[in-house]
């Protein structure tokens, strides 16, 4: 067998943001590759059958990412930065059944959370300073000349720079035309959105106040016809995620810190018509998500959670292994998949599971998973093998 060369890990390929078409058939997802001559990542959104198993690129930008399909599946949004020298990021609109992408708005501040309403208007969050005009783009001074004027911590974030004040704001924006509206029911740094069913409500997480309480994020949920908001819970907890079930009732993870930092966050079941918060399984101790370290993911997704038929679909790891569960609001729990290495998201849409897998030996690739049969769909990586792979021992340690 032959050994592994450093020159190899250029031809490496990371797959993820897997998401299923409503016919539960095509899905669409983000491959990235590296570009050794640029010395740079290169991303594309490729498209993908469960049946027949081909697969094929639909973008060709290099920086694509971040698929979002539309409620009826004719079409897709997706996020890029095609001009090398952009001042911010672009949304585009790709139509499915022929044609070119379109770009409907460019922004300083970016796209993150982008969710659909209707088949003419999104959600999503975009960072600027408060009082900023999020669509002026202005040119930048280069850093070595730059002032920065800093009134408040934290004025840094890994892999950003300095914030220069920018927290995340909720907008609403018309696709034909891309005209913005704010959403002001809610302020401080928002970090995340969930739109109800029935897109008549969304679920705002957002941190309050990053200097006095920078690990507390707070749950409200915004009725977009008033433009009322109601928070969820109070200051004894802290919210990472939330998952529709119904129109009146969500799952959200969240944590009170009983143990300090490290505490794992819980399920909560959240009955909005009564205002209820159950937790679900705290006993059962599980960290919700995956927090399996690697550096050869490359794709971020925030696919780790979804509501199928009233019961919470989530990611969970448990040693060594992350395992994909299912949870109804009782919170009993059953196992869909487990993995001896790491599995980074996944979409369901009926039967129809599809997973991003690897081990600590095989690469990372997509696999459809049905009635408990796995199915590789995707070999971008097969150049592997035939090269021997060191394989990793196991150890434990008994936490105090």
């Amino acid at each position: 067998m032959k050994k592994l060369k450093l020159e190899d890990l250029y031809k490496y390929s990371a797959v993820g943001d897997l998401h299923i078409f409503p016919d539960g058939e095509n899905f669409v997802f983000v491959r990235r590759t590296m570009d050794k001559k640029e010395n740079q990542y290169e991303s594309n959104i490729w498209s993908g059958n469960m049946k027949n198993g081909e697969v094929r690129q639909l973008t060709w930008g290099g920086k694509d990412g971040s698929p979002v399909v539309s409620p009826d599946g004719k079409s897709i949004l997706f996020v890029s930065r095609r001009d090398k020298d952009a001042k911010g990021s672009g949304l585009y609109l790709l139509p499915l059944e022929g044609g070119e992408s379109r770009l409907v708005k460019t922004l300083k501040g970016g796209f993150s959370s982008v969710s659909w309403i209707d088949s003419e208007t999104v959600l999503f969050i975009t960072k600027h300073a408060p009082g900023e005009d999020p669509e002026k783009i202005e040119e930048d001074d280069p850093p070595e000349k730059k002032v920065y004027e800093i009134e408040k911590i934290p004025f840094v974030s890994n892999g950003v720079g300095f914030t220069e004040n920018r927290v995340g704001h909720l907008y609403k924006m018309k696709l034909e035309n891309g005209k913005m509206e704010p959403i002001t029911a809610v302020g401080g740094d928002i970090e995340s959105i969930a739109v109800s069913p029935e897109s008549k409500r969304v679920a705002v997480i957002t941190t309050e106040d990053s200097e006095k309480r920078p690990v507390w994020s707070s749950l409200y949920i915004v009725d977009l016809d008033s433009g009322k908001s109601t928070r969820i819970g109070d200051d004894s907890l802290s919210f990472y995620n939330c998952q529709w079930s119904t129109d009146s009732e969500v799952f959200a993870v969240a944590t009170d810190f009983e143990k300090g930092f490290p505490t794992n966050p819980f399920i909560m079941h959240v009955d909005l018509d009564s205002h209820s918060l159950t937790p679900l399984a705290r006993e059962r101790d599980l960290y919700f998500g995956n927090s399996l370290n690697s550096d050869v993911r490359g794709v971020s997704s925030n696919t780790s959670m979804k509501v199928v038929e009233g019961r919470l679909n989530s990611l969970v790891t448990a040693g060594s292994q992350i395992k994909l569960i299912s949870m109804d609001k009782e919170g009993k729990v059953e196992e869909i998949a487990v993995s001896s290495g790491s599995i980074d998201c996944f979409d369901i849409v009926g039967e129809e599971l599809l997973l991003s897998e690897m081990t600590t030996i095989e690469p990372l690739e997509i696999y459809s998973l049905v009635k408990g049969k796995k199915k590789k769909l995707t070999s971008f990586n097969s150049w592997m093998k035939g090269i021997k792979l060191s394989k990793p021992e196991g150890f434990e340690v008994e936490a105090s």
